[in-house]
C-alpha cells in the first residue's frame, strides 16, 4: 500500500506533543512540579506564605509553560525546515518494511526497526523510537476506511517481524 503526502508545521507540533506527553522526562517534570506546589500549599496553610505568594506561583507557572512551549515550537519548526521535513513524501509499506521516498532521499526501514504503530483521530504514527517516527496525516487518505486499512496492514506487517 502506498500514500503520498506532506506534513505541515501543525502536524509536526502535534507529533511533538504526542511524543513529549508520553515521555518519562515529562512525567518526572509533572511529578516534581506537583511536589513543589504541594510544599507551597503547605507553607500557605501554616501561615508562612501569603495569598500573593500563591498568585506569584500561578503567574510564574503560566509564564514558564508559555515560554517553554513557544520556544520549543519555534526551535522545532526552524530545525525541521533545514532538514526538509515539510517536503512531499511517498510511503510504501509491504511485508519487508517501509519505503520512504522524497525528492532528496530514498530510505528503506525494516519492520524490526519499528518500535510502535499508533492511530489517533487525525494521524497514524509509525515510531522508530520513543522520539522519532513517521507522521502520516489521515487527511491524505481517500476515506477513513482507507486510513484504517493502512493502519491495519502496517500493524499486521509489524506484528509479523
Amino acid at each position: 500500500m502506498e500514500i503520498t503526502f506532506n506534513i505541515t508545521e501543525k502536524d509536526l507540533w502535534e507529533f511533538n506533543k504526542y511524543i513529549s506527553l508520553r515521555s518519562f522526562g515529562f512525567k518526572l517534570y509533572i511529578l516534581l512540579i506537583f511536589l513543589f506546589h504541594l510544599a507551597i500549599i503547605l507553607f500557605f496553610f501554616y501561615g508562612t506564605l501569603t495569598i500573593y505568594g500563591i498568585y506569584g506561583l500561578i503567574t510564574g507557572d503560566i509564564i514558564g509553560f508559555y515560554l517553554k512551549y513557544s520556544l520549543t515550537k519555534k526551535r522545532l519548526i526552524k530545525d525541521s525546515q533545514n532538514e526538509g521535513t515539510f517536503n512531499e513524501r511517498t510511503i510504501h509499506i509491504n511485508e519487508e518494511g517501509i519505503s520512504i521516498i522524497t525528492d532528496t532521499f530514498n530510505k528503506f526501514v525494516k519492520w524490526k526497526a519499528v518500535h510502535k504503530i499508533d492511530i489517533l483521530d487525525k494521524y497514524i504514527y509509525i515510531l522508530f523510537s520513543s522520539r522519532s517516527g513517521i507522521i502520516v496525516p489521515k487527511r491524505f487518505f481517500n476515506s477513513e476506511n482507507e486510513a484504517i486499512q493502512f493502519y491495519n496492514m502496517s500493524n499486521d506487517f509489524f506484528n509479523m517481524k
